[in-house]
């Protein structure tokens, strides 16, 4: 009798130690038990939600979509982020959609944070993290349009917000500023009072030469070379170069057609003396015989 209070013994002390092990075991993973004291304290709230409770936050935690129209700095001007922009507010954390004029960006740094390019055969995008829309935000963009990649530093300021509903439908919102401008829904126009890289108008140089009597002729394809435009309206031409300028090539004795627009660089011919900023480009010059017609150069010391 007792070996056999001895076995019984031994066996209700396993039982205990496999018990003790598996609490630990529970513990050690994170999973918590609740305390029975005081289980029937009626000030304890229940850790369950009613559906109905759940409903509510869903809802006032929604997914939110704006409009926001900025200003924008930095650079030339002739690259910018077009506005209005996109911001998503998912339960609190934003999110803003950089689309910019220029296919020639690869990637952006914004707060720390490097986001590569979204859109690889059209116009730059990026989709990034934003802290809020109430103070300016810095950031760079590195362009490919130069003969080598350069990061540059552009500033972001946050105008006029929309909401835009379920339904695809714009809505104002007022953001402290009481101008009229809040309630209109042609973003188009907006974007050109907001962005002042936009002060060069294609549309406007055309009507300007349309009234001075030119129409356009020509659009000239580009087979090797990128990052610029020609148009030709009978013996001018309108040259737009990406990250430098918008150019017009008038004809020896031409007039300068009117209300251009104060960015647009007039050249009169004939074009006899050159400043060639980069030495990178002195042999494209040398191939296409234009050598002798260069009278200063420039090189970084």
């Amino acid at each position: 009798m007792s070996e056999s209070n001895a076995y019984k013994k031994s066996a209700v002390c396993l039982i205990i130690l496999l018990v003790m092990i598996g609490l630990t075991s529970c513990t050690s993973q994170g999973v918590n038990f609740a305390d029975k004291t005081d289980t029937h304290d009626t000030d304890v709230p229940d850790p369950v939600e009613s559906p109905g409770d759940v409903k509510e936050i869903s809802v006032d935690r929604e997914c939110v979509t704006y409009l926001i129209d900025i200003g924008f700095e930095g650079g030339t001007g002739k690259a910018y982020i077009e506005s209005p922009v996109e911001v998503t507010d998912k339960e609190g954390v934003l999110s803003a959609k950089f689309v910019w004029s220029s296919k020639n960006y690869d990637y952006m740094i914004v707060n720390g944070i490097r986001y590569e390019n979204e859109n690889i055969n059209g116009h730059s995008t990026f989709t990034v993290a934003i802290d809020n829309t109430d103070e300016p935000l810095k950031v760079i963009g590195d362009t490919v349009a130069m003969s080598t990649p350069h990061e540059i530093e552009y500033v972001i300021t946050w105008k006029d917000k929309r909401i835009i509903d379920s339904d695809d439908n714009v809505k104002a919102e007022d953001n402290g500023d009481s101008s009229d401008d809040i309630n209109k829904e042609d973003t188009g126009s907006e974007a050109k009072e907001s962005n002042p890289a936009k002060s060069t108008d294609r549309e406007a140089v055309k009507k300007a030469m349309e009234e001075a009597g030119l129409s356009l002729t020509e659009t000239c394809d580009l087979k090797y070379a990128e990052c610029f435009e020609i148009e030709k309206y009978g013996d001018y031409a309108y040259i737009s170069i990406e990250n430098s300028g918008d150019y017009l090539v008038v004809p020896e004795n031409g007039d300068v057609p009117q209300n251009l627009g104060q960015d647009v660089v007039v050249l009169h011919k004939p074009l006899d003396n050159t400043y060639l900023v980069s030495t990178s480009a002195m042999d494209l010059i040398n191939a296409c015989g234009g050598l002798d017609k260069i009278k200063l150069s420039g090189t970084a010391q």
